[in-house]
Protein backbone atom coordinates (compact mmCIF):
# COMPACT_ATOMS: atom_id res chain seq x y z
CA UNK A 1 0.00 0.00 0.00
CA UNK A 2 2.65 2.71 0.67
CA UNK A 3 4.81 1.79 -2.68
CA UNK A 4 1.61 2.13 -4.62
CA UNK A 5 0.74 5.75 -2.70
CA UNK A 6 4.63 6.42 -3.00
CA UNK A 7 3.92 5.82 -6.67
CA UNK A 8 0.60 7.86 -7.00
CA UNK A 9 2.51 10.66 -6.01
CA UNK A 10 5.21 10.21 -7.96
CA UNK A 11 2.94 10.48 -10.95
CA UNK A 12 0.83 13.33 -9.99
CA UNK A 13 4.15 15.17 -9.94
CA UNK A 14 5.11 14.45 -13.25
CA UNK A 15 1.72 15.94 -15.16
CA UNK A 16 1.77 18.85 -17.00
CA UNK A 17 0.07 20.80 -14.56
CA UNK A 18 0.56 19.28 -11.47
CA UNK A 19 -2.52 19.92 -8.66
CA UNK A 20 -0.71 20.88 -5.35
CA UNK A 21 -4.14 19.95 -3.26
CA UNK A 22 -4.22 16.52 -4.84
CA UNK A 23 -0.69 15.70 -4.29
CA UNK A 24 -0.68 16.89 -0.78
CA UNK A 25 -4.19 14.93 -0.22
CA UNK A 26 -2.21 11.78 -1.60
CA UNK A 27 0.88 12.84 0.79
CA UNK A 28 -1.40 12.80 3.49
CA UNK A 29 -2.90 9.66 2.68
CA UNK A 30 0.78 8.02 2.33
CA UNK A 31 2.71 9.27 5.49
CA UNK A 32 -1.28 7.97 7.62
CA UNK A 33 -0.86 4.47 5.83
CA UNK A 34 3.10 4.28 6.63
CA UNK A 35 2.52 4.90 9.98
CA UNK A 36 0.35 2.83 10.64
CA UNK A 37 2.22 -0.03 8.76
CA UNK A 38 5.49 1.17 10.73
CA UNK A 39 6.98 1.73 7.28
CA UNK A 40 10.72 2.51 7.94
CA UNK A 41 10.38 5.83 6.03
CA UNK A 42 6.97 7.09 7.71
CA UNK A 43 8.53 9.96 9.67
CA UNK A 44 10.39 11.34 6.29
CA UNK A 45 6.89 10.77 4.29
CA UNK A 46 5.08 12.85 7.46
CA UNK A 47 7.75 15.47 7.59
CA UNK A 48 7.66 15.77 3.79
CA UNK A 49 3.55 16.49 4.00
CA UNK A 50 3.92 18.86 7.12
CA UNK A 51 6.65 20.57 4.75
CA UNK A 52 5.06 20.90 1.64
CA UNK A 53 1.69 22.00 3.21
CA UNK A 54 3.21 24.99 5.14
CA UNK A 55 5.18 26.06 2.39
CA UNK A 56 2.53 25.49 -0.18
CA UNK A 57 2.33 28.90 -1.30
CA UNK A 58 6.27 29.38 -1.81
CA UNK A 59 7.26 26.45 -3.53
CA UNK A 60 6.78 24.03 -6.47
CA UNK A 61 5.24 21.01 -4.18
CA UNK A 62 5.45 19.02 -7.28
CA UNK A 63 9.38 19.85 -7.26
CA UNK A 64 9.96 18.81 -3.63
CA UNK A 65 8.18 15.93 -3.51
CA UNK A 66 9.75 13.85 -6.82
CA UNK A 67 13.30 15.18 -5.70
CA UNK A 68 12.82 13.40 -2.16
CA UNK A 69 10.11 10.51 -3.45
CA UNK A 70 12.11 9.97 -6.80
CA UNK A 71 15.21 8.72 -5.26
CA UNK A 72 19.25 9.08 -6.07
CA UNK A 73 18.52 9.28 -10.43
CA UNK A 74 15.79 11.98 -9.65
CA UNK A 75 17.58 14.31 -7.20
CA UNK A 76 20.70 14.16 -9.49
CA UNK A 77 18.96 14.65 -12.23
CA UNK A 78 16.72 17.63 -10.29
CA UNK A 79 20.32 19.29 -9.38
CA UNK A 80 21.52 19.43 -12.74
CA UNK A 81 18.23 20.86 -14.64
CA UNK A 82 17.76 23.37 -11.57
CA UNK A 83 21.70 24.03 -12.02
CA UNK A 84 20.96 24.69 -15.89
CA UNK A 85 17.73 26.73 -15.39
CA UNK A 86 19.39 29.13 -12.98
CA UNK A 87 19.40 33.13 -14.60
CA UNK A 88 22.90 33.96 -15.85
CA UNK A 89 24.04 37.13 -13.16
CA UNK A 90 24.22 40.49 -14.62
CA UNK A 91 27.34 41.70 -15.51
CA UNK A 92 28.18 45.47 -14.51
CA UNK A 93 27.99 46.68 -17.79
CA UNK A 94 24.38 45.51 -18.18
CA UNK A 95 23.33 47.05 -14.69
CA UNK A 96 25.23 50.06 -15.92
CA UNK A 97 22.97 50.16 -19.06
CA UNK A 98 19.94 49.79 -17.21
CA UNK A 99 20.38 52.35 -14.98
CA UNK A 100 21.21 54.68 -18.23
CA UNK A 101 17.65 54.19 -19.44
CA UNK A 102 16.24 54.43 -16.43
CA UNK A 103 17.91 57.91 -16.13
CA UNK A 104 17.47 59.10 -19.25
CA UNK A 105 13.21 58.08 -19.53
CA UNK A 106 12.87 59.85 -16.21
CA UNK A 107 13.65 63.52 -17.78
CA UNK A 108 17.21 63.29 -17.16
CA UNK A 109 17.14 63.89 -13.75
CA UNK A 110 18.53 61.87 -10.01
CA UNK A 111 15.42 59.85 -9.39
CA UNK A 112 13.11 61.63 -11.88
CA UNK A 113 12.50 64.72 -9.64
CA UNK A 114 13.53 67.76 -12.14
Amino acid sequence: MVQELKEKVRTLCLQDDPSNALILLTLDELSKAARKLNHEEADMFEELYRQANRYQSKLQISNLCWSVLGGKVADAISKAISKCLKDKPETKAEKNEVCSRSFILHGGSILGVK
